[in-house]
């Protein structure tokens, strides 16, 4: 099972050089207990570029245990839409808390295409959980604000 702790402590540096070129505001991560006990984590976040380029995320992450073992759910949202709002990618698990590890999928440019994990467009990135989060989503995000092409622009 993933470390949060780790995860998010690592989120969290990321965020602190965020702040030195973009307006930055958060909320969490809230843990329910502490981070051994963990049943319940939240984490929320916006950035605003200079350009107008805005960056938002969202994760909710559950655990419970069960006769049969430890069951990690998620649920996350990372967008980043351009000065005009229009959707420039957004990665999410369609709203619903899934398995850690199972594929979320993309939402790519205006149109909000949708790519599955696998599709040849992604240049083998893994859209699997553990795979993909705010670190992978906020690079992509650069990557754009320095006027490199992502993966599916190719």
């Amino acid at each position: 099972m993933v470390d949060l702790e780790k995860y998010f402590d690592l989120v969290l540096r990321k965020v602190a050089m965020c702040g030195r070129y973009a307006e930055v505001s958060y909320d969490g991560p809230n843990v329910s207990v502490d981070w051994e006990h963990w049943t319940v984590v939240t984490w929320r976040i916006e950035i605003k570029f200079a350009s107008g380029k805005t960056f938002e995320g969202f994760e909710f992450h559950e655990r419970f245990h069960q006769k049969w073992g430890t069951r990690h759910l998620r649920k996350m949202k990372y967008t980043l839409r351009d000065a005009a709002g229009r959707c420039i990618f957004r990665i999410d698990t369609h709203h619903n808390a899934i398995p850690f590890d199972d594929p979320c999928h993309v939402h790519v440019g205006p149109d909000e295409e949708v790519l599955e994990d696998g599709d040849a467009r992604l240049g083998g990135i893994s859209l699997c959980g553990c795979a993909i989060g705010f670190l992978e989503t906020i690079e992509w995000a650069h990557r754009v604000m320095s006027g490199e092409r992502l993966q599916w622009q190719q």
